[in-house]
């Protein structure tokens, strides 16, 4: 208490009220991860993870199970990783994670739960999760399955452009011969087409932008050939060319016909504008009887490779029940022991699903005949009733519980055969390559070095990816037996690509590439006596970056050839589309490294956000390993959001004039 001179004194004490609250745990999450993604079982998927606590976080993490039916027994594997950071003070902590199937002995066609978990300081406490999120990891015949929906969704929306675009061309007529109108109302109204003419440009724009990413996860893919990728890359290049000329010309005419008061002027810009319009809806339907055809190719092509599933699963269960035989023939399914009991009940199982996805591929096939009508397609169709293929399996299956093993192994390996058949019929035809002798003024040149790009820009893909392996291998060893493994598994995979590179290399016939091909296999065949050492080090790290820098080479090297090659083709003709040197230059910006990376897909056909990093770009060292020590600071890359879907006309008008209303308030 006190008073000074003037007489002021102090002012009534300060109450101050503590009340205690409990620490809250750390609250982990995967921001930019969907609840359902799809990935190639030979993907590397990087999964951003973040963790928040009011105090710090001690360390975050991702866990992981699945679910699968494979016929193959899995062996102890790594199911968590985790990584500290170096302050105890981070409140807020994010780290991108690497994950790969492949390393992680996940089969294909299985489905993984997997949680961001998070820790803080306080004692004994429990660690914190996330939601739950799905991973399925396709088996090659799966992924190409769900590539072919979006696809096919894609198409779906370009007929939805292709009718805004009779309806903008529609307009724009009448308005060209209405002479009641006022030029004021004539104006406005012009400007009501213009809006649809640019939002249907942009629209398409973004379907062709969704296509990219189609095509980038189809270049992982095996099933789908060169032939068919460089159909695709024609078609989504012609998909980008169309948004970004016609059709934005034909909007810049109407905006220019919007702010002409003289009515001569204005009728000559409606008439380019009409010109044009007619000339993107000409070819926007010629466009979409291609895509039609390339589609029926394409699925075509993934029911023969889903046969053949079906058909490689058949052997795969006779081959497992012939190993048993031995040890349980004759006896009744409750006096096997429980270790072919258990054995008896998987294969039963994966006859079950073979059973189903029989009946599935009948539905398909059957319904893909009645819209296509071809031949070999109704031969396919008919064949697969008759033999009553679906009841047959499911006979199997019960021959399998009841342990009547010699009949159907015997019955497993006739359906084997009848399913390559079917799938051999099925397939549409490969197209013939020219002998890549040509002098550059043959037609068959242009298309062969088109089809050696693609070839080689899937190899460098493959050889990315497998660094990425090969990098998180050597973070996640597990045991040494688990390692020496995994690391013989990456070698083999090397080996394959280098044979691959071989049969490039064999086919050329230009002069120039001699030599930087047999550099890359150089470098390839270094990395493969690296990892069947075992090892997998920098120094493995650095002679696999020596080849995808080789590949990049050898790719602008083909580049260049085409262009010397082919001056003539400078320009396309009259209906033939683009260049061979202007479709190879479009296949380069869609794959090049520094693109957006390939990402993991979303579960829905039409597309929705895409989630993961690069399978493409060479990284720096793996942020954390199964012991949880701590990985070097490194910046976040935020995946984006794919384009999203055209909105309802209803929806449209509706949010256009809401915009343009707060415009105008604005102003």
């Amino acid at each position: 208490v006190w008073r000074d001179q003037l007489g002021l004194s102090n002012s009534v004490p300060w109450k101050l009220t503590i009340r205690p609250q409990k620490d809250l745990p750390a609250v982990p999450s995967l921001p930019d991860m969907p609840s359902d993604v799809a990935i190639l079982v030979t993907d590397v998927l990087e999964i951003n993870a973040l963790g928040r606590d009011d105090y710090g976080v001690s360390d975050l993490g991702l866990h992981w199970d699945f679910a699968s039916d494979s016929i193959q027994a899995v062996k102890a594997m790594t199911t968590a990783v985790k990584i500290q950071p170096k302050r105890s003070d981070q409140k807020l902590f994010e780290r991108i994670f690497r994950w790969s199937p492949a390393i992680h002995r996940i089969p294909e066609d299985s489905t993984v739960e997997i949680v961001a978990f998070a820790n803080d300081f306080f004692p004994d406490r429990e660690r914190a999760e996330s939601t739950v999120h799905r991973i399925h990891v396709l088996g090659k015949e799966k992924h190409a399955e769900l590539v072919r929906q979006k696809l096919e969704s894609l198409l779906a929306r370009v007929e939805e452009v292709t009718r805004l675009e009779e309806k903008v061309m529609a307009n724009t007529s009448a308005l060209a011969e209405n002479e009641k109108l006022s030029e004021a109302e004539k104006g406005e109204r012009i400007g009501k087409v213009n809006e649809d003419q640019e939002r249907n440009a942009k629209n398409l724009e973004e379907l062709a932008k969704e296509g990219m990413n189609a095509l980038q996860e189809a270049l992982k893919n095996p099933v789908f050939t060169e032939q068919a990728l460089q159909e695709w890359a024609k078609n989504l290049e012609q998909m980008m060319k169309l948004s970004q000329n016609q059709m934005k010309e034909a909007g810049d005419k109407l905006k220019s016909a919007q702010k002409n008061s003289n009515p001569e002027s204005r009728k000559e810009d409606l008439a380019e504008a009409q010109k044009k319009e007619q000339e993107a809806l000409e070819a926007l339907e010629k466009m979409q009887g291609k895509v039609n055809q390339d589609l029926d190719d394409l699925q075509a092509l993934t029911l023969a490779e889903r046969l053949r599933k079906v058909g490689s699963q058949e052997a795969e269960i006779s081959a497992a029940l012939h190993k048993i035989i031995p040890e349980t023939i004759g006896m009744l399914p409750k006096e096997m022991p429980d270790q072919f009991k258990k054995v008896g009940m998987t294969l039963a199982n994966q006859q079950d699903a073979a059973h189903a996805d029989s009946r599935q591929l009948q539905s398909e096939i059957n319904r893909f005949f009645e819209r296509t009508q071809k031949k070999n397609y109704g031969e396919v169709s008919k064949e697969i009733t008759e033999a009553k293929t679906a009841e047959e399996l499911e006979r199997i299956g019960g021959m399998i519980q009841d342990n009547v093993a010699m009949e159907a192994t015997r019955n497993l390996g006739e359906w084997a055969e009848r399913f390559a058949k079917w799938a051999d019929k099925l397939e549409p035809p490969k197209e013939e390559s020219g002998d890549g002798k040509g002098d550059g003024k043959s037609g068959e040149s242009p298309k062969d070095l088109t089809k050696a790009l693609v070839a080689l820009l899937r190899l460098r893909e493959k050889e990315m990816t497998l660094r990425q392996q090969t990098e998180l291998l050597d973070a996640q060893r597990g045991d040494d037996a688990n390692y020496k493994e995994r690391a013989g598994e990456l070698s083999g995979t090397q080996k394959k690509l280098g044979e691959d590179l071989s049969k490039l290399a064999e086919e050329n016939e230009l002069p120039p590439l001699v030599t930087p091909f047999r550099q890359t296999g150089e470098a390839m065949s270094e990395a493969e006596s690296l990892l069947k050492k075992p090892q997998t080090d920098q120094t493995t790290l650095t002679t696999q970056v020596k080849s995808i820098d080789l590949l990049t080479d050898l790719i602008n090297l083909i580049n260049e050839q085409a262009k010397r090659q082919n001056p003539s083709q400078s320009k396309p003709q009259e209906g033939e589309g683009e260049s061979m040197a202007q479709q190879m230059a479009f296949l380069m910006q869609l794959m090049s490294p520094g693109k957006k990376p390939g990402e993991a897909m979303s579960m829905s056909p039409g597309g929705g956000n895409r989630s993961g990093g690069s399978t493409e770009r060479p990284g720096g060292n793996a942020d954390g390993d199964a012991a949880g020590k701590a990985g070097a600071d490194r910046n976040v890359d935020k995946a984006s959001g794919a384009a999203g879907a055209i909105l309802p006309s209803e929806f449209r008008e509706t949010l256009e004039s809401y915009f343009k209303a707060i415009e105008q308030e604005a102003n």
